[in-house]
């Protein structure tokens, strides 16, 4: 069995009866660490060099780039190509797929999936979602997590 990699979980502050486990400095350290790791990772990635070129380039700033061979002509291919993304990643066609082939279960399972299509019907995740990826994609640094 292959070993599992916890070195990105955050030490636990406190243990189940609220005594502390770890000082503040502790955590500190640890997130100055994991911050160390991933600026290391992202170095020797292969377009590195090429992260600022690209952010100018999406934020219009073709003047600011080092870059002598690209063209000086302007469209809105950055602001398509971003919607073209955004509409991609956010089409979530939630389909309730929750299954049992055991007879007893087979209630359970039509109670998540009654579930799960109204939680989609009263939340609106979709939308949050997209909206979350439109800020990541314009805004932010490209990246997005569920929670």
């Amino acid at each position: 069995m292959a070993a599992v990699d916890s070195a990105y979980l955050c030490p636990q502050p406190f243990d189940t009866e609220g005594v502390e486990t770890c000082t503040p400095d502790e955590l500190l350290a640890w997130a100055r660490d994991v911050v160390s790791d991933g600026r290391s990772y992202l170095r020797l990635q292969t377009p590195f060099p090429f992260i600022q070129d690209g952010l100018d380039i999406v934020n219009g700033e073709t003047h600011a780039t080092s870059m002598g061979t690209l063209s000086h002509m302007r469209t809105d291919q950055v602001t398509r190509n971003i919607k073209e993304l955004v509409a991609a990643q956010t089409n979530i066609r939630i389909i309730p797929a929750f299954r049992s082939d055991i007879e007893e279960f087979r209630q359970q399972t039509e109670i998540l999936n009654k579930s799960f299509m109204a939680w989609q019907g009263m939340t609106f995740a979709d939308r949050k979602i997209r909206k979350a990826w439109q800020y990541a994609c314009a805004a932010g640094t490209g990246y997005l997590g569920i929670r």
